[in-house]
């Protein structure tokens, strides 16, 4: 009360509300920091995370982003991935598709390519949803997921693409989790061919 422009009293203020789970006073503690003296970057991070936890992802995401703008050096792959989601949690498609590609260009990893390719998917965007998928396939390599592979067969479906759905399918373990859908996915597949069959 005697110094309400310090700071770092509303940061130790923030740390015994968060101790005592009261959240939303914690995160409104340093959020108050953080307009009074920019918050380094962790706690710039840890803001975010009080906002997620509190079902505020857009206000999440934009203090995630304040902070990873002040300081593009702490910038790593996990943060990035956890903005996307919060931008997806947020609604914000296009935002969080933009990320995904920014942590897709910091590890040669398929995760960020497949999370684009579901938010394309949502939007019918088959065409984008599709390059995604490949992209995810090459970062993944040799460990790509059945979820790829079933995720490319419904997007060569709806592409009118039957024979490059029938090959995605083939990449699927049958015994896996996915070995049901692939079946009923077949039988759809042989059906249209025989429908369309002269």
């Amino acid at each position: 009360a005697e110094q309400p422009a310090e700071s770092r009293w509303w940061r130790q203020l923030s740390n015994l509300f968060t101790l005592m789970e009261n959240y939303g006073t914690g995160a409104a503690a340093l959020a108050i920091a953080d307009t009074l003296d920019n918050l380094s970057y962790d706690n710039g991070r840890r803001l975010a995370g009080l906002f997620s936890m509190l079902n505020m992802p857009a206000e999440g995401a934009l203090a995630l982003q304040a902070a990873s703008q002040r300081y593009p050096d702490e910038r790593n792959y996990e943060d990035e991935m956890m903005l996307a989601e919060l931008w997806t949690l947020a609604r914000e498609t296009d935002q969080a598709i933009s990320v995904y590609e920014q942590a897709r260009a910091l590890a040669n990893d398929g995760e960020p390519s497949l999370r684009i390719a579901q938010l394309h998917l949502q939007w019918e965007r088959y065409d984008l949803a599709r390059a995604a998928l490949h992209a995810a396939a090459s970062g993944y390599g040799e460990s790509t997921p059945d979820e790829v592979w079933y995720l490319l067969a419904i997007v060569e479906i709806n592409r009118d693409q039957p024979g490059a759905a029938s090959d995605a399918l083939q990449r699927i373990d049958p015994e896996g989790a996915y070995g049901d859908r692939v079946a009923n996915l077949n039988q759809f597949i042989e059906n249209r061919l025989a429908a369309s069959a002269p």
